[in-house]
């Protein structure tokens, strides 16, 4: 009779366990998948601003002269906080350098910054992959 008492106890012990181990499982999962959402929604919200600032920077490639070179070096710089980006941001900038260098600038100071930001955007870009 005492094998049945000890048999019992520790089967309650048991099931104690399992109990307690389903409701923390209960409790943790939803947690794991508040900060999954919140994840996901960050990196949305990191995409649409990187593509915004890549359009800014890209801008209108026809006319250089009618440009916003100071949004362009501005999105260029912030470009620099996407390294998750680092690889496309680079082939993108340095598309960016060839069209503007591709064109007549000489007379013009604006087109002559934004390549300055891009040749220090790509340093930044190549110390991050080294």
């Amino acid at each position: 009779m005492s094998w049945t008492i000890e048999q019992s106890a520790a089967i309650a012990t048991i099931v104690s366990l399992v109990i307690a181990a389903i409701s923390l499982v209960i409790l943790i999962y939803p947690a794991f998948k508040y900060v999954r959402i919140r994840r996901e929604d960050r990196q949305h919200r990191e995409f649409e601003t990187y593509h915004g600032l890549v359009k800014t920077a890209v801008g209108d490639t026809d006319n250089i002269a009618n440009r916003y070179a100071d949004r362009q070096i501005a999105a260029i710089y912030e470009l620099r906080n996407y390294n998750r980006y680092y690889e496309v941001t680079g082939r993108i900038l340095e598309n960016l350098r060839k069209a503007i260098n591709s064109r007549d600038t000489r007379n013009d100071q604006g087109p002559l910054s934004v390549c300055k930001e891009i040749d220090l955007t790509l340093d930044v870009i190549t110390r991050y992959k080294k």
